[in-house]
C-alpha cells in the first residue's frame, strides 16, 4: 500500500510537470501568435517608399491641375465688360449658403502656381527612415502569407487545449483565438 501510494505522488508530479510544460508550449504559441499579429500591423501601416509618395504626390499634383479653373478665372481679365471680374477669388471662394463663405479650390490654385515648388519641398522634408518603409507591391501577400502562419499555429495551440482539457485540465482559449482553427477541433 505504502509503494502504491508512492508510485501515485510521483504519477501526479510527473503529470504537473507534464501539465506544466503544456502551458509553457501554449504561451509560447501565443508570443508567437502576437508577434506574427504585430508583424502583419508594420507591413499594413509601414510608409510607402519615397518613389512611391513622390509618385501620389505627382499625381495628385497632375490631377489638380487637370481640374484647375486658373485659365477660365483668366479669362474674366479679357472681358469687354466695364465691372470688375471675380477674377481670382473665385477660385478659392464660394458661398457657403448661410450668407459666409469658404474657401474651395485652393488645393487646385495651389498646385497649379506651386506644383514644382511642392515637389522641391516634398523631397525636402523630413521623410520616415528608408528602413521603415515598404514598397505597396507584395504587402497583401505577405500579410495572407503570414495570417496562414497564424491559423496554423492556433490549430496547434487549439490542438494542445484540446489534449489539455482531455486530462481533465482547464485551459482558456484567447479572446482573439481564429473560431476557424478553434472549430475546426470540435467535435
Amino acid at each position: 500500500m505504502k509503494n502504491t501510494a508512492a508510485k501515485l505522488k510521483t504519477a501526479q508530479s510527473k503529470a504537473q510537470v507534464l501539465m506544466t510544460e503544456l502551458k509553457g508550449e501554449i504561451e509560447d504559441i501565443r508570443r508567437l501568435i502576437r508577434e506574427k499579429k504585430r508583424e502583419i500591423s508594420r507591413i499594413e501601416t509601414a510608409p510607402v517608399t519615397m518613389p512611391e509618395a513622390l509618385a501620389r504626390l505627382e499625381a495628385y499634383i497632375a490631377e489638380q491641375r487637370d481640374n484647375s479653373s486658373l485659365e477660365r478665372a483668366f479669362r474674366h481679365f479679357w472681358q469687354p465688360k466695364d465691372h470688375r471680374p471675380e477674377g481670382l477669388s473665385s477660385l478659392v471662394v464660394m458661398s457657403d449658403g448661410e450668407g459666409g463663405a469658404k474657401a474651395t479650390g485652393l488645393d487646385r490654385l495651389i498646385c497649379d502656381l506651386f506644383a514644382e515648388l511642392l515637389i522641391e519641398r516634398f523631397k525636402a522634408a523630413g521623410h520616415p527612415d528608408p528602413d521603415s518603409t515598404l514598397p505597396l507591391a507584395g504587402r497583401g501577400e505577405r500579410v495572407a502569407a503570414i495570417k496562414r502562419e497564424v491559423l496554423a499555429i492556433e490549430r496547434e495551440e487549439e490542438a494542445m487545449i484540446v489534449e489539455l482539457q482531455a486530462l481533465g485540465l482547464r485551459v482558456d482559449r484567447r479572446g482573439g483565438a481564429s473560431p476557424e482553427a478553434i472549430l475546426e477541433w470540435r467535435d
